[in-house]
């Protein structure tokens, strides 16, 4: 069902049960699964922007953009060609998905959420509000990222940063609001990090971290498992 002045490039595949909502546009190349749900103002394969000297030009062009069944995507979205996002997951408004990002089934991405090119996201993530993942960020099944959530990029890392892996949070990890994770922080499985920390070292698995910088106050107890 297509409400309102939706777009729909030939080339692009919908499935006839999906739902658009008014001025979606969706691309050529862009794959739409059966009952998926897209808001109002939605944009969906839109071609990255990059600066004439940048290292992405060219790369992942011929990629599809897939959302496959069950998706909901937010009013005013924006889903950058060759991102993927799995069965069931939702997309929140405002979200931006940057190029080869991929959703995994049933995760949740919140309001105003900029997930970077290359960020990889399991499954049942629960991404809040405003969370910032910087390009090749890798968010394990099962991790809660509270409101405001930044992983950053090492500005000091020159030509080859692109090619250096992102950071890793470990399955099922905990990581509370306003938290800033520096290249290389990454977060053990069931670790929890406290609100406002900046984590500026690996946090070891089932630990409990807080502070500026974030350090281990203690094991995860039985009843946080």
């Amino acid at each position: 069902m297509t409400h309102g002045a939706a777009v729909v490039d030939p080339q692009a595949s919908v499935d006839p049960s999906v739902e658009l909502g008014a001025f979606v546009v969706v691309h050529a190349g862009v794959v739409v699964g059966a009952g998926c749900v897209v808001q109002d103002g939605a944009v969906l394969g839109k071609a990255p922007i990059l600066g004439a000297h940048s290292r992405a030009i060219g790369v992942g062009d011929d990629e599809p953009t897939i959302l496959e069944a069950g998706c909901i995507v937010g009013c005013g979205a924006v889903l950058v060609r060759g991102c993927r996002v799995g069965t069931g997951a939702v997309i929140g408004d405002h979200v931006l998905l940057r190029e080869r990002a991929q959703v995994g089934a049933e995760s949740v991405v919140g309001h105003g959420g900029a997930v970077g090119a290359g960020v990889v996201i399991g499954c049942r993530a629960r991404i809040q509000n405003n969370v910032v993942l910087a390009p090749g960020t890798v968010v394990e099944d099962e991790v809660f990222c509270g409101p405001g959530v930044t992983t950053t990029d090492n500005p000091l890392a020159g030509p080859r940063a692109l090619e250096r892996p992102g950071t890793r949070l470990g399955r099922g990890c905990r990581i509370a609001a306003g938290v800033i994770l520096l290249p290389g922080a990454d977060v053990g499985e069931h670790a929890i990090v406290g609100a406002g920390s900046v984590v500026t070292r690996p946090v070891p698995a089932r630990t409990v971290s807080h502070g500026s910088p974030a350090r281990v106050v203690r094991d995860v107890g039985a009843a946080e498992q």
